[in-house]
């Protein structure tokens, strides 16, 4: 057996497939599932030790100075959210303040310094080395209170840590400060090996080489969907050097929301360097997305009331910004041609909050939700007057957490695209998860999208733009894991996130048309500035020289490098595990996302034809002691497959031959009469389908409630016998909302199904129920000619 292995700063320590030797299992064989001793207790490594040390600084720190704490809405987790280092000063001209000495190992634990004060505005720097540099602007108040960054990119101040004040003016307080809470435990689990406390589960994989397989009509892997990064393809020289790394793995640049709206609208004429530089890096033009985030001040409100900021603009000068953006559109398109960053323009980044669309933080006196469909709305027709074949969407939200308080989140989108769909041509939104090393908490609730809240969120949409009669597509500019250190464990979060949530969007072709992991190749911006980023999200960072160093996440993108083909069914009984497969020619690929918890060893069971398989590699990505491991295996079998805690792995079958094609499994999504129904009582819903060539049918219902549901699914399907499905891991704290599935065969569905469901819990929600079906095509006949279940082209 032949292996290739990458570790980035290795430390000695066993493989997944070693340990199941110490169990008596040969590597790369199936295991019997039973327990696996635990790794002895050994000594932390120097990195953990100094994490855990910065955690007892911290919680000393929050003994000795005036603290806040909040909790986890769902884990109900005890949080620091802020310490008050000083107070009552009086600023006329300059004052200098100077942190105490035992805050400095803990400040990058903040993200900030918050400052409340009156009688003027004040400019806030950090004195270092005797250099003053001012301090990036994290957010901010007319009436005095505002926030700025703490430096970033440095793990050790030294003393004295100075921040300077210019202006005149009475600071109230100053705190340092995290939105999201500090938790003061420390983790030793990604120090360790991750779920050896847990048997290894046995699970199967099969895959049916010999079909097709088409999602809404879509049976061709299309890479550009999915293999993005973020900012668009006309940066500056820095950005192209990282380009032609990205390029290389197969990657395309996608998305920014960072343009210089006056700058933009005064281009005429084609940039011919640019092109030419364009050109040649990008043989074929692709889609990307102008995103606009900022506008100029004199069009920004002037409620002194409000958060200030550019991201807002006044009521009374919407069309006026409307107006810019459509010039804005024209500008880039002459200068750009076809790399302008056509065809999707989003109107707001991110405009669900109060600090990017101010008008949220006062509700008795704005309707926030309705200003902004007013204004997507302005935006969409003056772009398209002045640009024929752009494309204009959004929200772009960052939350859309349709269960949030009650379904008030859901229920403020849905009325969104009530007041848009006959303006906008997409909706696009973000999806970020916490950066929390178990996604899954075993008493409480937790804010990840991915075990059923994700799709939850997409039935929702989707049955609503089919409500409409108005189906569009939907784009997904950002998503990954939130900001984490730079660290093998702060990436890993990162590239565990994004794999999961790519491969759910693999599997969306009919809804899902772009989406963009949150990638960003170099902080260009910030070159020459005291500190530039470095954080997970980076792929090259500078150096001392600022150089480009490539950073390992690298491996995300050399990870996903070659996947491609034609998509073919596969499936899994691994719960929390989600299996991808693709064929190209003889060339199988298989991407198993694993989920579950638990260590698990995979058997897997191909359908081939007369074909066998000549040579099996498996790709890995994943933790180990606090290592970021990935790797390149040969094996010798399809059992016993070996995949790690919360690992994605790509298993890479080369056949002796192509297989033989044996027809096409057609997927199609089917969507009920109605949304968001309470629970309680029965409700019946809905769903027209074909039924000629119908092979299998599942029923998907999302639903949620604050607690989760005391009692089961009782679900019914043409006035057959009901089937009951178990809600009892429903029963945590904090807010559930997930998706249950049911196989119903085919003999049971009709072209008119109505379905019975119930929950006998009050106060809570049905939003949504879908019905999948699969239709057999013979290898001589078409995909069905009727309308797709999306307008995804």
């Amino acid at each position: 057996m032949g292996v290739l292995l990458v570790v980035v700063s290795w430390t000695a320590g066993p493989l997944l497939s070693q340990q199941a030797a110490e169990s008596g299992a040969e590597p790369n064989s199936a295991t019997d599932g039973t327990r696996m001793k635990a790794p002895a207790a050994r000594t932390l490594p120097p990195a953990a030790r100094a994490e855990q040390r910065v955690l007892e600084q911290l919680t000393s720190a929050a003994d000795r100075y005036p603290s806040t704490f909040t909790r986890d809405v769902n884990t109900g987790a005890k949080l620091l959210s802020s310490i008050e280092v000083f107070r009552d000063i009086d600023v006329d001209g300059e004052g200098v303040l100077t942190l105490p000495d035992d805050l400095l190992p803990v400040l990058q634990m903040f993200r900030g310094f918050v400052l409340r004060s009156e009688g003027g505005d004040l400019e806030v720097f950090w004195r270092h080395a005797g250099v003053d540099r001012e301090l990036a602007a994290w957010w901010g108040g007319r009436s005095g209170h505002f926030a700025v960054l703490v430096p970033s990119g440095i793990t050790q101040f030294d003393p004295p840590f100075e921040l300077v004040l210019r202006g005149t003016a009475r600071v109230q307080s100053v705190h340092l400060h995290h939105h999201r809470g500090v938790t003061l435990e420390f983790d030793e689990e990604p120090w360790e090996l991750p779920g050896s406390g847990d048997p290894v589960l046995k699970v199967r994989v099969t895959v049916d080489a010999t079909r097709d397989l088409a999602i809404g009509g879509h049976h061709e892997f299309d890479r550009s969907r999915y293999m993005r990064v973020y900012n668009l393809a006309d940066g500056p020289s820095d950005y192209m050097r990282a380009a032609r790394y990205f390029t290389a793995q197969g990657f395309l640049p996608a998305r920014d929301a960072g343009n210089d709206p006056d700058e933009w609208s005064r281009r005429v004429g084609p940039n011919e360097k640019m092109l030419r530089t364009l050109r040649a890096l990008y043989p074929e033009p692709f889609d990307q997305v102008l995103c606009f985030g900022a506008w100029p001040e004199r069009l920004g409100h002037r409620d002194p009331t409000l958060p200030p900021g550019t991201g807002t603009p006044a009521i009374d000068r919407f069309e006026e910004a409307a107006e810019l953006a459509a010039q804005v559109v024209q500008g880039r398109e002459s200068a750009l041609q076809e790399f302008s960053g056509r065809p999707y323009v989003e109107v707001k980044n991110e405009p669900d909050i109060s600090r990017n669309w101010a008008y949220f933080a006062a509700p008795d006196r704005y309707d926030a939700w309705r200003l902004l469909a007013d204004f997507h709305n302005l935006v969409a027709a003056a772009v398209k007057a002045k640009n024929p074949g752009w494309l204009v969407g959004g929200p772009s939200a960052c939350m859309p957490a349709v269960d949030s308080d009650g379904f008030r989140r859901g229920e403020e989108l849905l009325t969104f695209m009530d007041r848009t769909h006959r303006h906008l041509d997409f909706y696009s939104f973000h999806f970020y998860e916490p950066n929390t090393f178990r996604l899954r908490g075993p008493r409480a609730h937790t804010s990840t999208y991915l075990f059923g809240r994700l799709e939850g969120v997409f039935d929702l949409l989707r049955t609503k733009m089919h409500l409409h009669g108005d189906v569009k597509p939907i784009l997904v500019t950002e998503y990954g894991g939130q900001r984490s250190p730079p660290t093998d464990v702060g990436r890993w979060l990162f590239m565990r996130s994004a794999s999961s949530h790519m491969m759910r969007y693999m599997q969306m072709p009919d809804s899902v048309k772009l989406s963009v992991p949150f990638v960003i190749p170099i902080a260009f911006w910030s070159r020459h500035t005291p500190t530039p980023p470095r954080d997970s999200f980076q792929l090259f960072l500078y150096d001392d020289q600022w150089n480009l160093e490539l950073t390992t996440l690298r491996f995300f993108l050399e990870f996903w490098s070659d996947f491609d083909g034609v998509r073919i069914p596969a499936d899994t009984d691994g719960p929390g595990v989600t299996v991808v497969a693709l064929r190209d020619g003889r060339t199988v690929y298989l991407a198993i996302n694993n989920l579950s918890q638990q260590r698990i060893v995979v058997d897997l069971e191909g359908a081939f034809g007369p074909t066998a398989p000549e040579q099996i590699e498996q790709r890995r990505l994943y933790i180990e002691r606090g290592k970021l491991r990935f790797e390149q295996n040969e094996l010798d079998r399809l059992r016993g497959i070996p995949v790690a805690f919360d690992e994605t792995s790509i298993v890479k079958i080369t056949l002796d031959r192509p297989p033989p094609a044996r027809g096409l499994i057609d997927r199609r999504t089917y969507f009920a009469d109605r949304v968001l129904q309470p629970t309680g009582a029965e409700t019946e819903f809905v769903i027209q389908c074909p039924v000629e060539d119908l092979a299998a049918g599942v029923l998907r219902i999302a639903l949620g409630r604050q607690d989760g549901f005391q009692g089961d699914l009782h679900v019914t399907v043409n006035g057959g016998p009901p089937q009951v499905v178990c809600l009892a891991p429903s029963r945590k704290r904090g807010m559930y909302f997930g998706t249950k599935e049911i196989s119903i065969p085919p003999h049971r569905l009709a072209e008119v199904n109505r379905i019975g469901v119930q929950v006998s819990d009050r106060n809570g929600k049905i939003s949504s129920v879908v019905l999948v079906n699969d239709y057999h095509i013979a290898a001589q006949q078409n995909l069905p000619t009727e309308p797709c279940t999306c307008a995804v082209p």
